[in-house]
């Protein structure tokens, strides 16, 4: 392989890796954007809304104490030292990446629910980021099996000819890719060798796949969506309601573990937090007369 050859494989492989990485990081804004729409935080100035968000989000729970001379609450990552008899964590050391003051972040370990207050996105303790990186991998790598299916279906076959019909057969292949109805050429057919790579059209299901694995993640999120593919002519109400209740299930589940930490907060610390959904629950799809609606408590939409 030549110098160059290979320095233009090297380029072109780079330039893959780079479009894939930036997919995946604009995927990734992309949902963390829309996680932090799904609700809004009252009782904390913007600096603490973006460092709470980003640590739900990546790490599952923050450290809220309450700051003794201002009387603001304080924020903090922290790692757990010991447990207690129910396996729950019972002191936990502050980590201060910045060397904050020790009156913002103290030195020594803190016992929960006494100096401050474990608060949990999540019953299982954990962050989204993880799974929402794993799902995103997966379509990424959908996303590039889709553009070398297309690649392919450009270039379904090769023509090959002597050197001395080389200008013939371009000329063939000209008039082939512009659409003239019929073609003539006296370039013998013993002397053409065609090879039909015989690719398979699979962007359809891939592209199926793609939006199958969005919808899942949209719905660890607790963002409205159909749930997979859904076939235009026929719509299975029972599977769209039952993904309904899982989109549910899990905005609530969140939500109602946030308002569950900063009421805990606000006992101990006397502080003045809360947590709102800001995106109303997913109604159930019924058969009316008038067809497929939404339906809701006091009715049908429609």
């Amino acid at each position: 392989m030549s110098v160059t050859k290979n320095y233009n494989d090297m380029k072109l492989a780079a330039m893959f890796a780079e479009k894939r990485k930036d997919n995946y990081q604009n995927d990734l804004n992309h949902y963390y954007d829309l996680f932090c729409a799904q609700f809004k935080i009252k009782g904390l100035n913007w600096k603490q809304q973006k460092f709470i968000r980003g640590q739900l989000w990546k790490n599952g729970s923050v450290w809220i104490r309450k700051n003794r001379i201002t009387g603001e609450p304080i924020l903090c990552k922290y790692a757990i030292e010991n447990y207690d008899y129910m396996h729950q964590p019972n002191e936990v050391t502050l980590i201060n990446d910045f060397n904050a003051s020790s009156t913002i972040i103290p030195n020594k370990p803190q016992e929960v629910d006494k100096d401050g207050v474990i608060v949990y996105l999540r019953p299982s303790g954990t962050g989204f980021y993880k799974e929402v990186r794993d799902i995103l991998e997966e379509i990424e790598d959908t996303r590039l099996l889709i553009d070398l299916n297309k690649t392919l279906q450009r270039t379904p076959w090769i023509l090959a000819s002597t050197p001395e019909n080389a200008d013939k057969m371009q000329n063939f292949i000209d008039k082939l890719f512009s659409s003239v109805p019929a073609l003539s050429t006296d370039i013998d057919l013993s002397e053409i060798n065609a090879l039909n790579l015989g690719t398979p059209y699979l962007i359809d299901k891939l592209e199926t796949y793609r939006e199958v694995e969005e919808n899942r993640l949209k719905t660890l999120l607790g963002i409205d969506n159909q749930g997979g593919h859904i076939n235009g002519q026929q719509q299975n109400l029972d599977t769209t309601n039952s993904n309904n209740d899982e989109i549910n299930d899990s905005s609530n589940s969140y939500i109602d573990t946030l308002k569950d930490g900063f009421e805990r907060a606000n006992e101990l610390l006397g502080l003045s937090l809360s947590v709102e959904p800001t995106s109303k629950p997913v109604t159930q799809i019924s058969q009316t007369k008038e067809g497929v609606g939404r339906t809701k408590e006091n009715g049908n939409i429609n």
